[in-house]
């Protein structure tokens, strides 16, 4: 038994590791965007105002040449707070979202925060695929647990549903809910529209290593360590599914840990 709880916490300690290597690469190709756009802007916000001073320099500025400069000096600052800000909400959401996943720091945060950081820092992967998400989070008290198992959890359900869910579709869409259980317990849903699973597949769905995709294809763990975590914080996950109509997880968790860290 204690290999087996040696063994589990050396994959968690991996998956977190790669957890954290993903949102690198993500926040690194979505960064890649603004960061382009603002350098294309300032270059061209750069030429312009090279052409402005030389004119002026020359004695031979007008003023509708003065006008259309300042046109395009307020579009190219408008155009740079747009993708710095865009940049910004990026790094914030990153430096959160690392922080909460690497140090298994507890403290006070909404639901809505989490899932808001796990999406931004997912948005790539998504984009470039034919399926979407959608929330539907109803209001709910502010939680004292760990945001960042939380996050861990909800990035491996949507990475779960594009991998196996949607398997061999062009379309689908995730749709991430929560509300109060009661007054001392939150849910959150992860619910998709896709292939659902057989009765097989829902009973080892949670086995360490099982997977229905080949071999080298899939590692099994993301539900299990999922499970795993969720347990640890005194919470529960059970799924809902049926062939051709869909899956549903739903994670219920308490509101305010008991004790310290697990």
């Amino acid at each position: 038994l204690a290999a087996l709880e040696n063994a589990q916490d050396g994959l968690l300690r991996s998956e977190k590791l790669a957890a954290l290597g993903a949102l690198v690469a993500g926040v690194a190709h979505e960064l890649n965007t603004p960061l382009g756009n603002c350098l294309i802007t300032a270059s061209a916000l750069m030429h312009r105002t090279g052409e402005i001073a030389s004119e002026v320099e020359n004695g031979q500025v007008k003023r509708s040449s003065f006008a259309s400069y300042l046109q395009d000096a307020q579009e190219a600052c408008s155009l740079l707070m747009r993708g710095l800000s865009n940049a910004g909400d990026l790094v914030r959401h990153f430096k959160q979202l690392s922080v909460d996943q690497t140090s298994e720091q507890r403290r006070t945060f909404t639901l809505e925060s989490v899932v808001s950081d796990v999406l931004s820092l997912s948005q790539t992967q998504w984009r470039r695929s034919p399926f979407r998400i959608e929330t539907a989070l109803q209001p709910c008290p502010a939680l004292d647990s760990y945001p960042g198992a939380l996050g861990r959890v909800l990035g491996n359900l949507l990475q779960n549903a594009m991998i196996h869910a949607f398997d061999g579709r062009d379309r689908g869409t995730v749709r991430i809910g929560s509300y109060m259980i009661d007054s001392t317990t939150v849910a959150m849903e992860v619910s998709d529209d896709g292939m659902g699973m057989d009765a097989q597949t829902l009973r080892c769905a949670f086995d360490p290593f099982y997977t229905t995709k080949p071999i080298g294809k899939g590692t099994g763990l993301g539900l299990s360590l999922s499970y795993g975590i969720i347990q640890k914080h005194h919470g529960s996950i059970d799924v809902q599914t049926e062939m051709g109509k869909g899956t549903t997880f739903r994670v219920s968790i308490p509101c305010v840990q008991s004790g310290g860290a697990p």
